[in-house]
């Protein structure tokens, strides 16, 4: 019962100060929380979703990383040194570590939305992995 009543009475400027800071330090597109379905997230069978993935991930990632050393493929990883969502050192600076074909770009500035702050780093990233990949 939780869960429904909290998502009935949070102000739409939750959701739009969480979209701010995800992608502070920069701003987010003009009609980004629009185009997602931002408000979408309030329902509360999508909220109780959400609180359990977030809740949940952690296992999960430790779990996957025991298999990173032995990853072959071309992996291009951008990341804005700026993200205070997820800092670099959380997951990109470790698997660039970890991850003999990973191949980390970092954006000075940048916080944890740098494919929509800096398209042609994130063209460049895919084209880089393609080559790698000899599929260009």
């Amino acid at each position: 019962m939780t869960i429904p009543l909290i998502a009935a009475f949070v102000p739409p400027g939750v959701v739009e100060d969480a979209i701010s800071g995800t992608f502070a330090p920069q701003d987010a597109p003009d009609g980004y929380a629009d185009h997602i379905g931002a408000p979408l997230t309030l329902r509360p069978d999508a909220f109780r979703a959400n609180v359990r993935q977030v809740n949940t991930l952690r296992p999960h990632v430790v779990e996957m990383e025991k298999a990173y050393p032995d990853l072959t493929l071309p992996i291009e990883i951008l990341h804005g040194t700026a993200d205070e969502t997820v800092p670099i050192t959380v997951h990109s600076e470790r698997i660039a570590g970890i991850v003999p074909s990973a191949n980390l770009t970092r954006l000075d500035g940048v916080g944890h939305m740098p494919h929509h702050v800096d398209q042609d780093a994130a063209v460049a990233a895919i084209d880089r992995a393609a080559a790698r990949a000899g599929l260009r």
